[in-house]
């Protein structure tokens, strides 16, 4: 549920505030964040 939430986010499906807070805390998290942004960085060429 944690990935299919920071996705929406990443869509700007969301603007949850705990969710962003978990984000700021959250190493593990933060990193699929990351690895999100690289992935869509990538796709856009």
């Amino acid at each position: 549920m944690q990935k299919e939430q920071l996705s929406a986010l990443m869509d700007g499906e969301t603007l949850d505030s705990e969710l962003l807070n978990e984000l700021a805390h959250n190493p593990e998290m933060q990193k699929t964040w990351e690895s999100y942004h690289l992935i869509r960085d990538s796709n856009a060429g």
